[in-house]
């Protein structure tokens, strides 16, 4: 949860890839500029109080905005899970995860999804 954050261009490095957003509160703009590096484009997507889906290993930033109060709600999946079965303490931790009974995501479920 965001409250006022201005990002500027970056990508999310150790993000899987997949990312969910949301902003609320009384303001205008503010909206998110997404790249993509497939068609060397930019976009402009409005998030104000509804869903919006990106990649966050792409350039993203967030546009000036009016009013007094503007929060972001990001969910993501940290990269770190893919590389969790290459070592013995990483098999350990995930089996443990998996017994407390957290789903573990499959490599491709984070991308079966269309952005």
């Amino acid at each position: 949860v965001n409250r006022n954050t201005k990002y500027w261009m970056h990508t999310d490095g150790k993000d899987a890839g997949p990312s969910r957003m949301i902003t609320c509160g009384n303001f205008s703009q503010g909206r998110l500029w997404l790249h993509s590096s497939e068609g060397g484009s930019w976009s402009v997507v409005d998030s104000h109080d509804r869903w919006i889906a990106f990649d966050g290993r792409e350039l993203h930033l967030t546009e000036e905005w009016e009013g007094p109060e503007r929060f972001s709600l990001v969910y993501f999946s940290n990269s770190i899970w893919m590389r969790a079965g290459k070592s013995k303490k990483g098999r350990e931790t995930r089996e443990i995860l998996k017994e407390l009974g957290f789903p573990w995501p499959q490599r491709g479920d984070a991308y079966e999804e269309a952005l």
